[in-house]
């Protein structure tokens, strides 16, 4: 369906153009009428100005014919060798009749520029015609987030992207973006006459994937998904979607974090590590050794208590054992000598 409207469009800017040329015609008849070159005879016409001369009528016979594209090239030529603003004339008409208005309308243009007054008055209708001419063409720019891309119009490539109000010709019309490693883009658009258009498109990668970049503290190891990928800075390529990355480093608490890569994106992720501190430095290794410490203490209550022989008995004298931590005592001491019911009453703190 929109390739059927695409074409009825693009015939009926082709009829249009052609009843252009059909207006057109009848002023060609007036100006094919005079010679290129005015002089004072036929014998003292230059050689140059008589090759003119000739590819002119070769032109004007093929444009009869509607032999367009031969009659642009015999103008084209006769141009070079004359610079007659004439011809000027006739290659905007034959680029009318093969529907390049945007061309057609600078050679007319330029034309309107470079002709004498005599030679403008056999096309009063000049300006009428140009105006028409322009009613038909559209100002179209195109951005496409891979700079360099190929835009093409239908069959005619316009450039490389950027385009920045690039003229063409109005109606129904399918732009076709390419550009190396993309899918090629084709895309149908209704480009209205004598306004300006501005298209934006983002070409998809064939290589879908995209790259994710981890980086944090030096030496720490990097998991993706579950999967590792190596220490950090760690690139790795992944399909689009989301995914977690786990950073483990000897020194550090593990950390975690969730991304979102885009089709074909490169995105870069710091993750930040908080430094896990030593063991002295923990509020349960303090409580732990207030324990011991409170467990020693205990255990020395628990001697004496449990000890049924009196002041005067034993070879400590009373009042020499000092009571410190597990692991202080003083060089000598040892619970080993104690009876075995002494430690059968003692509490360990643990």
């Amino acid at each position: 369906m929109h390739r059927a409207t695409e074409t009825a469009n693009i015939l009926a800017v082709r009829r249009s153009a052609h009843s252009l040329i059909a207006r057109s015609l009848l002023s060609f008849a007036i100006c094919a009428s005079s010679s290129i070159l005015v002089s004072p005879s036929a014998s003292a016409q230059p050689a140059a100005a008589k090759d003119a001369a000739a590819l002119k009528a070769k032109g004007d016979e093929a444009m009869l014919g509607l032999k367009y594209e031969e009659a642009l090239r015999h103008y084209e030529r006769a141009y070079e060798t004359s610079k007659d603003p004439a011809l000027l004339y006739n290659q905007g008409r034959a680029l009318a009749a093969l529907t390049r208005l945007p061309e057609a309308l600078a050679m007319f243009e330029a034309f309107n520029r470079e002709a004498p007054a005599t030679l403008k008055a056999k096309v009063p209708d000049l300006a009428a015609f140009m105006d028409e001419i322009r009613s038909k063409i559209a100002i179209l720019t195109v951005h496409v987030r891979q700079p360099g891309a190929t835009v093409r119009l239908g069959d005619v490539v316009l450039g490389a992207a950027p385009l920045d109000k690039r003229q063409v010709n109005a109606g129904a019309a399918k732009i076709v973006i390419t550009a190396e490693g993309f899918e090629p883009l084709e895309k149908l658009v209704e480009l209205p006459g004598a306004k300006e258009t501005a298209l934006d498109f983002a070409l998809v990668p064939k290589d879908k994937r995209g790259t994710l970049v981890v980086r944090s503290v030096a030496g720490a190891s990097v998991t993706i998904d579950g999967a590792p990928a190596g220490d950090v800075p760690s690139e790795v390529r992944l399909a689009p979607g989301p995914h977690e990355i786990t950073l483990e480093h000897p020194d550090y608490y593990t950390a975690t974090s969730k991304v979102v890569l885009a089709v074909g994106e490169r995105k870069v992720v710091d993750v930040p590590l908080e430094v896990e501190p030593a063991a002295y430095e923990t509020w349960w290794f303090w409580t732990i050794l207030g324990g011991v410490a409170a467990g020693g203490a205990a255990v020395g209550i628990g001697v004496a208590l449990t000890t049924e022989r009196g002041n005067d008995e034993g070879s400590i004298p009373p009042g020499s054992i000092v009571i410190r931590p597990e692991g202080t005592a003083a060089p000598g001491l040892s619970f080993a000598a104690a009876p075995r019911a002494v430690f059968a009453t003692v509490a360990l703190p643990f």
